[in-house]
C-alpha cells in the first residue's frame, strides 16, 4: 500500500474520537474479510462484441423504456436470460429480459 494513503489514514484517525477510530477498526476488519466474487473482466472479455448492435439497440430501449434510465449504479433495473456486464457492456447470448423497480 502506498505510504501516504496510509500516513493520511493515521492521520485522520488520530484526530477522530475513540468512538470513530473503533468504528473505522471494525470497517477495515470487514474490508479485509470481504470476498471477492464473480468472474474477473478478463476472463468475460472474449464475449466482448457477441452481441449484434441491434440487439444492444433493443435492450438500450427496453431499460429506457422501463426504467427512464441506463444508470445501474442504484441496481433499479437487472437483466435476466443469461446477460451478464462485463467492462459496462452486455454479454449475452440469449433474449434479454429487463426487470426494473420503483426507486
Amino acid at each position: 500500500m502506498n505510504s501516504s494513503i496510509l500516513d493520511e489514514v493515521i492521520e485522520q484517525l488520530r484526530v477522530m474520537p475513540k468512538h470513530l477510530q473503533w468504528q473505522v477498526l471494525e470497517f477495515v476488519r470487514t474490508l479485509v474479510k470481504a470476498e471477492v466474487r464473480g468472474t474477473p473482466g478478463k476472463q468475460l472479455l472474449r464475449f466482448a462484441g457477441l452481441i449484434p448492435s441491434d440487439d444492444l439497440q433493443l435492450m438500450r430501449e427496453a431499460i429506457e423504456q422501463d426504467c427512464e434510465r441506463s444508470d445501474f449504479s442504484d441496481a433499479r433495473c437487472s437483466f435476466s436470460g443469461g446477460g451478464e456486464l462485463a467492462n459496462g457492456s452486455v454479454v449475452s447470448t440469449s433474449p434479454p429480459h429487463v426487470t426494473c423497480r420503483d426507486a
